[in-house]
């Protein structure tokens, strides 16, 4: 099976520091950063020896999106002079996705062979590419390349700040934790946004052991209790019964990066950070994005 990133153009192969990879798979390459489109975000953008990482910041800085692809999921990952503190800059998340989702209309191929909707995977050919080129200090742009045309997108580059600080979770503070098929999840959110639900409580209880899921609205209230059965969750733990409550409007915003995955894991800390880490496979390759929020103040 071909990898999730194919051999780079040589086009910056003369500077003295730059990162270069290049997929096939623009779809679900595209729906990876959707993942990561928060109210009002701009995004983190790390290159590391060992893979990227992109951090999503929402405006109110309540909620982040992080997404992980592991350098072992490329067939070509070059960094040259690599230093820490020079390959990383902050970029628009909804720039970066609309140069994508631009390529994956010019791309008809690439869709071919997805299945189910958690299914990041296709039968792409090669007949068009995604070239995603990055020199610091200087530029970040992507490049679609096929038979009958080509295109380049140009980032624009912002200063850090610490409007792109990541949420801190403690994660040896763990009080619940609840391992789940996505589509578990799914249907819950699903079903607390068709009611216009504005809040959103996890409460946990040990005997019986379970994770419960309230969420209100003006009119109505719901309720989804998730008991500790492995047809439902396949995996429970909980330190100490505990409830905490979110903003739903902040928790639906995760749905993209739910829905892309094919396994859930949902935690809180003792300080009621909550964690939803979603598992994505992309042809052979995991995938991890994670969501954090933090909880209303009472």
């Amino acid at each position: 099976m071909p990898r999730l990133f194919v051999t780079s153009s040589a086009s910056l192969m003369n500077n003295d520091q730059s990162w270069k990879a290049a997929t096939v798979y623009i779809h679900p390459i595209s729906r990876l950063f959707r993942s990561l489109e928060l109210k009002g975000a701009r995004a983190r953008f790390f290159v590391t020896p060992g893979g990227i990482k992109i951090t999503s910041t929402a405006q109110s800085k309540t909620y982040t999106a992080q997404l992980y692809i592991d350098s072992s999921a490329f067939a070509s990952y070059q960094i040259d002079n690599y230093d820490e503190s020079d390959f990383q800059t902050t970029v628009s998340i909804d720039a970066l996705v609309h140069c994508l989702q631009m390529f994956v209309k010019w791309s008809a191929d690439d869709t071919k062979g997805s299945t189910t909707e958690s299914a990041l995977q296709t039968n792409q050919t090669g007949s068009s590419a995604c070239f995603i080129e990055f020199i610091p200090n200087k530029q970040l742009q992507l490049k679609y390349a096929s038979e009958s045309m080509n295109s380049i997108c140009h980032l624009t580059l912002y200063e850090n700040d610490e409007f792109t600080s990541e949420l801190k979770f403690d994660s040896e503070q763990v009080i619940l934790q609840a391992i789940m098929p996505s589509a578990v999840l799914v249907n819950v959110f699903k079903d607390m946004a068709a009611v216009s639900s504005k809040e959103m409580t996890i409460s946990s209880s040990v005997s019986p052991m379970r994770v419960t899921f309230n969420s209100s609205g003006d009119l109505v209230s719901t309720e989804f209790s998730l008991p500790n059965d492995p047809k439902v969750v396949e995996a429970l733990s909980i330190d100490v019964e505990s409830d905490f409550t979110y903003d739903f409007g902040s928790i639906i915003q995760s749905m993209n990066g739910i829905r892309t995955a094919t396994k859930i894991s949902l935690r809180y800390d003792v300080y009621g950070t909550l964690s939803i880490q979603c598992l994505c496979a992309v042809d052979e390759h995991e995938v991890y994005i994670e969501y954090k929020f933090l909880p209303k103040q009472i």
